[in-house]
């Protein structure tokens, strides 16, 4: 039975639901704050090259808030501000 429009028998994952991906990394995050710290240092330690980065490079957006790319403007992009004169 194809899709048809206005169903509403499938409304997807209830608003404020949790999605797989989420629910694992809480609890993975869980068992380092329950002691497994030293575990986690130790694999991560095992990374080697890229593999070491992209992971330093995840968790750094955990402790350090991404900063927003903006692209410089031009000075023939910016608009003069008209002076108003009161006579």
């Amino acid at each position: 039975m194809p899709f048809e429009k206005g169903n509403k028998a499938s409304n997807g994952r209830p608003k404020g639901a949790k999605s797989k991906k989420t629910l694992i990394l809480e609890g993975f995050i869980h068992s380092i704050l329950e002691g497994g710290a030293e575990k986690f240092h130790n694999e991560v330690m095992k990374l080697n090259g890229k593999d070491f980065i992209n992971a330093y490079k995840d968790l750094l957006e955990y402790g350090m808030p991404k900063l927003a790319r903006v692209e410089p403007k031009k000075e023939s992009e910016t608009k003069e501000i008209p002076k108003i004169v009161f006579t």
